[in-house]
């Protein structure tokens, strides 16, 4: 009796995970039928095989297109994503450009040098070129603000904009410990920025709000700390400023801008791996985000897993698996 009593029970156990599943790859396939209406994402690569460039990307079926032979590092949509900006960096040339999504068509907003000009007169140090990047930290993140640009230099961040024809610069936020990222509402002129405070006694990492009216500060959620290898951030703000992702206590996790509910999507513990981006897709539906395999000894540079997770469902997809020593330099979508 106890015997035939157990192999009920096993059989039953079969079955409820035989439904999970298929339930669950039933899941997954709806969401991979999802993002083929969904926008492509933008990246900037450069491969193990020497192939580099920026690229659009379908998460759906890895369909990708180059549209520049340049790396645009660091990019962004602008807002009715008909061109991205973004940080050049190779030996050729330097400074801060913009593709045409429309035309592919490549366009160097401003030199290194003019950049130089404008930042030596607020006393900066003048950037240089060189090949192990050293300056990719203190220069980076390029935004569209309006008719002008924003971007972090020094460990602030900076609006550029032209005045009588000369390219002129102003400080709009500046910060005394470590900037990660930052996203600006024009709407109603704040910043959203993601940071770290030494000084902090528990969770030293943190996401906040800036008031450039009003001059003050207002903390949105703590949050456990970004890879030490990864100092620009993890945080990703939906286009109608209602949404920010991040990682964090080994979860991808959806923050309610307005009542500061998080919503913990999925769990993801990472050993030998560290999450690097996250990113929120157009209609607010899913959270695109990238999980690094790190060699032991780090000599082949890290290998890019691509994840995304319904916001609805909880449901993830791992969309892709790259190869090792492939680097990505910046992510939108």
């Amino acid at each position: 009796m106890k015997v035939r009593t157990k192999f009920k029970y096993l059989i039953i156990a079969g079955i409820l995970l035989l439904l999970y599943i298929i339930y669950t790859l039933t899941m997954r396939y709806a969401v991979n039928r999802a993002l083929t209406k969904e926008s492509p994402m933008v990246f900037s690569a450069a491969f193990h095989d020497g192939n580099k460039g920026t690229f659009t990307y379908s998460l759906s079926n890895g369909d990708m297109e180059k549209i520049s032979e340049i790396p645009l590092r660091w990019l962004s949509y602008n807002e009715d994503r008909s061109k991205i900006i973004g940080i050049v960096w190779e030996k050729e040339i330097q400074g801060i450009a913009e593709i045409n999504i429309k035309d592919n068509t490549f366009d160097l907003i401003i030199t290194l040098d003019k950049i130089n000009e404008c930042s030596e007169k607020l006393g900066l140090k003048k950037m240089e070129y060189n090949d192990f990047s050293m300056d990719f930290l203190y220069f980076r993140s390029p935004r569209y603000y309006e008719e002008d640009y924003t971007f972090i230099l020094a460990g602030n961040i900076y609006k550029l904009y032209k005045e009588n024809e000369q390219w002129k610069m102003k400080e709009i936020f500046t910060y005394e410990h470590l900037l990660y990222n930052y996203f600006i509402d024009k709407s109603n002129n704040k910043i959203f920025i993601e940071a770290y405070d030494k000084h902090k006694t528990d969770k030293k990492d943190f996401i906040f709000t800036y008031d450039m009216k009003e001059a003050n500060d207002n903390i949105i959620i703590d949050k456990s700390s970004v890879s030490s290898s990864d100092e620009d951030g993890l945080i990703d703000i939906s286009d109608d400023m209602t949404k920010i992702s991040y990682y964090s206590n080994s979860h991808i996790c959806i923050c309610d801008v307005g009542t500061h509910k998080e919503n913990k999507l999925k769990m993801h513990y990472l050993h030998l791996m560290e999450v690097f981006d996250t990113k929120i897709s157009p209609d607010n539906k899913y959270v695109f985000y990238t999980v690094c395999e790190t060699p032991f000894f780090y000599t082949d540079g890290y290998k890019y897993n691509f994840y995304v997770v319904d916001l609805k469902t909880k449901t993830r997809i791992h969309a892709k698996k790259w190869d090792w020593g492939d680097e990505f330099y910046g992510f939108d979508w």
